[in-house]
């Protein structure tokens, strides 16, 4: 019986083999090291200490149907509502008003107010924005409050401010709306009132220590922040801090730049302080304020809200300006988004298939050179004379 003959490997085709070997040893980790650089995972989110701000970025909103200053704003229902104020195309006061819904992204007409008026404060307490104070067209201060049921959306008619008052603030702590400071005949006051809903009463309380008008004031932590205004009328950077459990006021750290006429809120537990003089931020972790991400569009007169975790800048009056804006803006949370990208690079998985692209192309071509020349082609053998065709040569 004979046996299969075995035929030994010739001695070129093993030294292909070996450089083949090496090459693959060599270059099989540079591939992988630049797949796995094409799949490196993305740096985790940035989490700010104390004294230090998250990343924030601002962007442009739907404008306003009607540019305004002046007006009360608040936050109701998950969405922004913005009340009378001056400006416009008429030169009285306006009465109307506009609710944005962050779900749509758009603006849309709310209910007017039964009286015209500017220079009013505004705060929202269990469903309902009250409007408090201000001025009319006829008269420069006014003690009066009216309620907007946001589940009607009709008004109603409060009991008044014990006395007129104009550039005041207003905030809710406690189920109580406060009514703080502002101008009454000219002159600037340091009143403060609180409004029991319960009993439809105004009760006065300890009076700022520092009396001023076009303040800011914001609740946080069981405590009312009363923020810079004017002071014999000069723009002030002035905190005082009211603790309704000792019924006192206590001074707190200044912003850092005078500001009056402008707009404050809380967001993420932190008081966001904007006017045309910038960006402030209160860390009560640390007790002091840090520069924030300017608005795009500077200006005063304008209304900030916290909602969510976005902060709305809405209309106001660039400084110098003749007229007001409709301007919107909002702060989000995270970094701006990056330009778009090029062809090539729209996605990871396409950054991907390039890296791994490019890993294969430059394994192909060390191959090659490597080895490529050494290995010869083996010839065709030769056709018979019988199948070669008409025309072939």
């Amino acid at each position: 019986m004979a046996l299969p003959s075995t035929t030994a490997p010739s001695p070129a085709r093993s030294r292909v083999a070996a450089r083949v070997a090496i090459a693959l040893v060599f270059l099989l980790p540079l591939a992988m090291l630049a797949v796995g650089w094409g799949m490196r995972p993305v740096a985790p989110p940035f989490i700010p200490r104390p004294g230090r701000l998250p990343e924030a970025h601002w962007a442009g909103l739907a404008a306003l149907s009607t540019p305004r200053d002046d007006f009360g704003v608040a936050p109701a229902a998950g969405r922004v509502y913005v009340l009378g104020g001056a400006g416009g195309t008429s030169a009285g006061l306006l009465d109307s008003s506009e609710i944005f819904d962050p779900a749509t992204g758009r603006w849309g007409p709310g209910p007017a107010l039964p009286t015209p008026r500017a220079r009013f404060g505004a705060a929202t307490l269990e469903g309902s924005i009250y409007a408090v104070g201000g001025a009319t067209n006829e008269r420069p201060a006014v003690a009066l409050v009216e309620a907007l049921d946001g589940a009607s959306g009709r008004w109603r008619s409060l009991a008044p401010l014990p006395a007129p008052r104009a550039d005041l603030a207003v905030v809710e702590l406690g189920g109580r709306i406060y009514a703080i400071g502002g101008q009454a005949d000219g002159g600037t006051v340091g009143t403060v009132d609180a409004y029991d809903p319960a009993t439809d009463r105004w009760t006065g309380v300890a009076p700022l220590p520092t009396p001023r008008h076009d303040l800011a004031a914001v609740a946080l932590a069981g405590r009312i922040y009363a923020l810079g205004g004017r002071v014999d009328g000069v723009p002030s950077g002035i905190v005082e801090v009211y603790d309704p459990a000792t019924g006192g006021w206590t001074s707190g750290p200044e912003i850092g730049v005078p500001m009056a006429d402008f707009g404050a809120a809380v967001l993420d537990g932190r008081i966001h302080a904007l006017s045309s003089a910038g960006h402030r931020v209160y860390d009560r972790a640390v007790n002091r304020w840090i520069t924030g991400v300017p608005m795009p569009t500077a200006r005063g007169g304008q209304g900030i809200v916290g909602l969510g975790d976005s902060l709305y800048a809405v209309g106001g009056r660039a400084e110098g300006a003749p007229a007001a804006t409709g301007v919107a803006e909002v702060l989000l949370p995270g970094p701006a988004p990056d330009p778009p990208a090029s062809a090539g690079e729209r996605s990871t998985g396409g950054s991907l298939a390039v890296v791994a692209g490019g890993a294969v192309t430059v394994l192909s071509i060390v191959l090659m050179l490597a080895f490529g020349r050494r290995v010869r082609r083996v010839p065709d053998a030769p056709r018979p004379e019988a199948e070669v065709g008409v025309g072939e040569v």
